[in-house]
């Protein structure tokens, strides 16, 4: 058994200085491809989350603005002391108490686990929709 020999390959420092190198220079390719990647995911993130806010904001002031106007059509009525006999001055106060109702209640429900549910929900759709191209 002593007499067995291993076949022992031998590098010079130079083979070994030159691969090293290379593999250095290979995985840092790697490296700054993967962070330009994920530093466009965090860019196309915060882009969408700022859509949503802003289109969040905008839809929330379209329905302020569309639950006031049968309020202050009501409420004209109720001054100027014009009687609510007729179906558009009943439709008009019953569409404002709705409204109204809807948007008290959707503030005592829970509205900040609400909007972190959709966030969270938002955010990996994003990342479906990103992965799958």
């Amino acid at each position: 058994m002593a007499d067995v020999k291993k076949d022992v390959i031998r590098i010079q420092q130079e083979e070994r200085d030159k691969s090293n190198i290379w593999l250095l220079k290979y995985i840092s390719r790697i490296l700054n491809r993967g962070t330009k990647e994920v530093e466009s995911l965090r860019l196309k993130l915060r882009v969408t989350y700022w859509i949503i806010v802003v289109l969040s904001i905008v839809m929330f002031g379209v329905g302020i603005v569309l639950i006031a106007i049968p309020g202050f059509a009501a409420l004209r009525m109720v001054f100027t002391s014009t009687k609510m006999d007729t179906p558009e001055s009943v439709q008009s106060l019953v569409t404002a108490l709705v409204g109204l109702s809807d948007l008290v209640v959707l503030f005592l429900a829970k509205p900040v686990r609400q909007v972190h549910n959709l966030m969270g929900d938002m955010t990996q759709l994003t990342m479906a929709i990103n992965n799958f191209r």
